[in-house]
């Protein structure tokens, strides 16, 4: 199992990735250590107190929070001439170093403090100051200590998560982010394998680190060659799988056009995670629990009303039913709300159902709804939710909201799901459609709940080719045998032939500029338009839509 699970953790280039970030935030460490131990024992007092200058600010920097530093050096790439820091390993590489340098640091004083105040007298009486004199007198004597501390501030570096996420590109670039999404879709087998073979490592450099610290004879030698050599491979391996970027798709998105932008003002968004239409507006919910009403022509935006409760989280799941009401699945409060529009944009509610917990009829956390109309459409038939959180079910109520059954539990099985976060009725072939998240695949479904085919990659695999996905999330049927979906993996929008199980076209790849997508999360269409939010950007993106859709 560790062989055969270890390409989907550490596979798609991350290891090459991470360990392109970690040498070059460890070379940059060790190459600030040496000279901060060098200037702390130089006899000008100005340059002692320069040293001393770094030394504090940088250990101050490494108590300031990672999302903190993360959060500035984005900023700071918004400014022309800093530009190269966003969304590229060096801007990952400057925020860890702003961080793990104050071990550097620390290493440096260190070192300095150790020197034999007879040998630092003796140097600066006949060898005056400078690199080459410390590393002459005293420097080879602790390369082996000073190795070590860039033995830990590299695995510091391939572990570091807070400031790697907010910096890096979209998708997992690093083992940092790649952790981070298993840890979110409770992707246990996966985990103890990383956690397995984490260990070995660190096992291995540890013993490493012994033999560097504490070796003698040939062996002492040996080791510290090999440490030097380690280091002086940091430039090589930095340029060779530093690019943190998971090139899924070469296209971007056609005719690309931005609505609203970051924010919590009306016309704005954060982190938006559900869309859907009416036929004539965009309805949005985010993170600020609000559900916005958007004009898709003019962009403009009116804040229809706030979610009730907001204690224990958002919802991420919203639909416009056929009968004319808002359906929100109001995901952390475990239950779906109903809500009719009035005149003026606002909604009132008129029904809640649901509730916490794992029976009939209840939810954990459900995630959308999909309201079927009877044979004359003049009147709701059926309605299913989803959900996930250890039910992982769809379950199907009446027109009252009354529970008629479920199928479906936890699990990668055919009749089984993780996560399933989309869910669509395909009325011309009376079919339920699935978005299955974590077992990367979309499932047809009879009306009652028995499968009629997967499309995807075969088990529980990730994929980037056509037909395989990446954490699909969203869901838009064009109402002609196919279907977009959004790969919040993948970044990227894939559409597929649903009775063919085939995948078409890819639409975007991970970036923050027009065209380019970070993490989306949902999707519908208009006309001849698609809309995605474009969840890591605090955007919805849309774009010119494939031909023969049929009119809503």
């Amino acid at each position: 199992s560790l062989w055969r699970r270890a390409p989907s953790v550490f596979g798609g280039g991350v290891l090459m990735d991470t360990l392109g970030v970690a040498a070059a935030v460890g070379g940059i460490a060790g190459v600030a250590m040496v000279g901060i131990a060098s200037s702390l024992g130089s006899r000008a007092r100005w340059v002692r107190g320069c040293a001393f200058a770094v030394v504090c600010v940088w250990i101050a920097a490494g108590i300031v929070p990672g999302v903190l530093i993360g959060f500035g050096v984005a900023s700071a790439s918004y400014a022309p001439s800093m530009a190269w820091l966003g969304d590229t390993s060096a801007g990952v590489v400057v925020a860890q170093v702003a961080r793990l340098g104050a071990f550097a640091a620390v290493g440096g004083w260190w070192l300095a403090r150790v020197e034999p105040p007879a040998l630092r007298d003796a140097r600066r009486l006949y060898g005056g100051d400078g690199l080459r004199v410390w590393w002459a007198s005293c420097g080879r004597a602790q390369c082996a200590a000073g190795a070590g501390v860039v033995l830990a501030i590299v695995l510091l570096s391939a572990h570091e998560i807070e400031a790697t996420t907010v910096v890096g590109a979209p998708g997992d670039g690093t083992l940092a982010q790649r952790m981070l999404s298993l840890l979110h879709y409770l992707r246990e087998e996966e985990l103890k394998v990383a956690t397995a073979w984490i260990m070995a490592g660190g096992l291995s450099l540890a013993v490493v680190g012994m033999a560097l610290i504490a070796g003698r004879g040939v062996l002492g030698r040996a080791a510290r060659t090999g440490a030097m050599f380690a280091l002086g491979m940091v430039p090589l391996l930095f340029m060779g799988g530093c690019d943190g970027r998971s090139a899924v798709s070469s296209s971007e998105l056609p005719d690309a056009r931005t609505l609203g932008e970051r924010g919590v003002m009306s016309g704005q968004l954060f982190i938006p995670r559900a869309i859907d239409t009416d036929g004539v507006y965009l309805w949005v919910a985010d993170k600020t629990d609000r559900i916005q009403r958007f004009d898709p022509e003019t962009g403009e935006a009116l804040i229809a009303w706030r979610m009730p409760s907001v204690e224990r989280g958002n919802p991420c799941g919203i639909t416009c039913g056929p009968d004319g009401r808002i359906y929100v699945a109001d995901t952390h409060e475990f239950c779906v709300r109903v809500y009719e529009i009035g005149e003026d944009g606002t909604g009132q509610r008129v029904a809640t159902f649901g509730g916490y917990g794992a029976g009939d009829g209840r939810f954990i956390y459900p995630t959308d709804v999909c309201v079927v109309m009877g044979i004359t459409g003049s009147a709701v038939e059926r309605i299913y939710v989803s959900e996930y959180g250890g039910n992982d079910r769809i379950s199907a109520f009446d027109p009252s909201y009354r529970f008629l059954f479920s199928f479906g539990s936890e699990g990668s099985g055919d009749l089984e799901f993780e996560r399933p976060q989309s869910i669509a009725w395909d009325a011309r072939r009376e079919e339920l459609i699935v978005v299955d998240t974590v077992n990367h695949r979309v499932g047809r479904f009879t009306a009652v709940g028995e499968l009629i085919a997967w499309i995807g990659a075969p088990g529980t695999s990730r994929g980037e080719g056509l037909g395989e996905f990446a954490y699909p999330y969203g869901l838009c049927l064009l109402g002609d045998g196919r279907a977009l979906v959004s790969e919040f993996g993948n970044n990227r929008i894939q559409l597929i032939d649903l009775e063919r199980g085939e995948g078409l076209a890819t639409y975007g790849e991970g970036g923050r500029e027009p065209g380019r997508l970070a993490t989306p999360w949902a999707v519908t269409a208009i006309g001849r338009r698609a809309y995605v939010t474009d969840t890591g950007n605090h955007r919805i993106q849309s774009f010119e839509a494939p031909r023969r859709i049929a009119a809503r």
